[in-house]
């Protein structure tokens, strides 16, 4: 089956794989982190998935709602421990930085392809006060 490529046009038609289902949720969870401390998510179905055949551990969320990673509780909700994983991807702008900065040695960026790529370069706020960088 496919994952993904929903909203990245036809060239950008999902990753083909097999996968296992190794969790499942009704997507409803209790948010933890700085940003949304006590709210509740209500994410549609929900499942952790692992890549099978690859020669790699990969897990990866789908949710049946398109959201931003905003907590480590999507993650954990399903028995995955962000802390204890060696390399987390997250598809979110900056949002994702409240909760998973502190368990981050390093935070590398990458522009994903589709329709709204988040391109944070200089020369795109021509504006900005002396001294405003952006990370």
């Amino acid at each position: 089956c496919a994952l993904g490529g929903k909203y990245g046009g036809e060239e950008f038609p999902g990753y083909r794989g097999t996968f296992k289902v190794v969790a499942l949720s009704d997507g409803r969870f209790e948010y933890h982190g700085e940003m949304m401390r006590g709210a509740v998510a209500n994410l549609g179905p929900t499942a952790a998935v692992e890549l099978v055949g690859e020669g790699a551990e990969i897990a990866i969320v789908v949710t049946g709602e398109r959201i931003q990673c905003l907590d480590q509780a999507l993650f954990s909700h399903l028995g995955i421990e962000p802390s204890t994983k060696s390399i987390l991807a997250i598809k979110s702008t900056v949002h994702f930085r409240a909760d998973f900065e502190s368990i981050a040695e390093d935070i590398i960026l990458v522009e994903s392809p589709g329709f709204n790529p988040c391109r944070l370069m200089p020369e795109l706020f021509p504006r900005l006060r002396p001294g405003v960088r952006l990370l």
